[in-house]
């Protein structure tokens, strides 16, 4: 499954249809899968497993410094993906994949967010569960109203 979203069908002449046809448009839940940054996810899953397992005197600053690179380069490493796939990279999922990375990250919590004094596990959860259905619903509104 390709990681950009594609909303839909390209244009292109019918010379160049024959050679290269169109990828499917994304329906609302191959879109959700996508907002969703699992490399990255997956990322900050394995530095916070490294890193509680390294020492146990790890400076707060690294968790954060790091948990914002990851955040930075959401969107970079999106377009990088969309270069590969050969298609156009979505601007809208560049803006909500670090949202999104952002809510799932704070609701595995992991070393980067249960030392905060206000983080409670429950939230975090609910947080993640209403961000996985606004944020595709926004899409599809966006959508709707370019007329896509």
């Amino acid at each position: 499954m390709a990681r950009t979203i594609i909303r839909h069908k390209l244009k292109r002449d019918m010379k160049d249809r024959a050679s290269h046809e169109s990828p499917d448009i994304d329906s609302f839940f191959s879109k959700l899968a996508k907002y969703i940054p699992a490399e990255i996810t997956a990322s900050f899953l394995a530095i916070d497993y490294l890193l509680t397992n390294a020492s146990p005197e790890i400076p707060g600053n690294l968790y954060w410094g790091i948990f914002f690179v990851l955040v930075s380069i959401t969107p970079l490493y999106l377009y990088v993906v969309a270069i590969v796939e050969k298609s156009t990279p979505d601007k809208l999922q560049l803006v909500a994949a670090p949202i999104a990375f952002v809510v799932w990250s704070f609701a595995l919590g992991g070393q980067f967010f249960t030392t905060l004094p206000w983080y409670n596990k429950a939230v975090a959860q609910v947080a993640v569960v209403l961000a996985t259905l606004i944020i595709p619903m926004v899409d599809t509104v966006i959508t709707h109203l370019r007329g896509y």
